[in-house]
């Protein structure tokens, strides 16, 4: 048995589905939940330690800044459906660390593990979510609220991604970082978005405002923080529960069990 760090803030809510999916291939692998932030040298000392990897889950986007070797909160809360990723940049706040193309996409990571003395980093929450969305693969869909800038490379299983944002300049840049013939319009004004909410399939719910009148009976929801229970009463079918136990397979598929490395 090897242990796997599970390094959270807050009340944990992934550990029990990792726990879970861990048990149910077999994999011989001890997980231990970590109740804080995980310095950078904790995770360069798994490999002597003989620790399998680290993920890490809290309360909301976390990163390693640039010359920084502890986590701080720079985000509110409001990341996964059932609670949020603690996450750290893939672009230069881990030294050294070799990033896949996912967490690159991302900009973030969620899973750290070595591997002969290197430190590789993947986004396991964004290859969730692809697997959630290939399952309504070409849905026309509407975002709402707060812009979670790492989520949208994993739209792209969608048919159109269209967002209802503060800006034109905000929206642009969200759907800059989606492949282009997923990317749809940017809607500003109220009146705009009822109107285009009556042509999707499916509403992505980033957190903050959600107005009651863009929901419809016939649309699928797939919120990234609480709605309310207003807006579930509406909706036709919530979708996403699933996501931390797809969350779990992807890091236990990058550790090498069930057809990762």
């Amino acid at each position: 048995m090897r242990p796997l760090a599970f390094f959270y803030e807050g009340k944990p809510r992934f550990l029990d589905p990792l726990v879970q999916v861990v048990s149910l291939v077999k994999a011989p692998v001890f997980v231990y939940g970590v109740p804080r932030a995980p310095s950078l040298e904790a995770l360069r000392a798994m490999e002597p330690l003989g620790v399998l990897g680290a993920v890490f889950e809290g309360p909301g986007l976390s990163v390693f800044p640039l010359g920084s070797n502890s986590v701080v909160n720079v985000a509110p809360s409001g990341l996964t459906p059932s609670g949020s990723n603690l996450v750290a940049p893939a672009r230069s706040g881990l030294e050294g660390v070799v990033v896949d193309a996912e967490g690159q996409a991302a900009g973030v990571l969620d899973l750290v593990y070595p591997v002969r003395g290197v430190l590789r980093g993947q986004f396991a929450f964004g290859v969730a979510l692809d697997r959630l969305l290939s399952a309504h693969a070409g849905a026309r869909a509407l975002w709402v609220g707060q812009l979670l800038f790492p989520m949208a490379p994993f739209l792209r299983a969608l048919g159109e991604v269209s967002v209802y944002a503060p800006s034109y300049a905000e929206g642009e840049a969200f759907l800059a970082r989606l492949p282009g013939r997923v990317r749809g319009q940017v809607v500003l004004r109220p009146e705009e978005a009822q109107a285009f909410a009556l042509r999707v399939d499916l509403l992505i719910y980033g957190g903050g405002v959600f107005p009651l009148s863009l929901v419809q009976p016939f649309h699928l929801l797939l919120a990234f923080a609480e709605p309310g229970e207003r807006v579930r009463g509406l909706v036709g079918q919530t979708v996403g529960e699933e996501l931390p136990f797809l969350w779990a397979q992807a890091v236990l598929e990058a550790l090498g069990f069930g057809g990762g490395r």
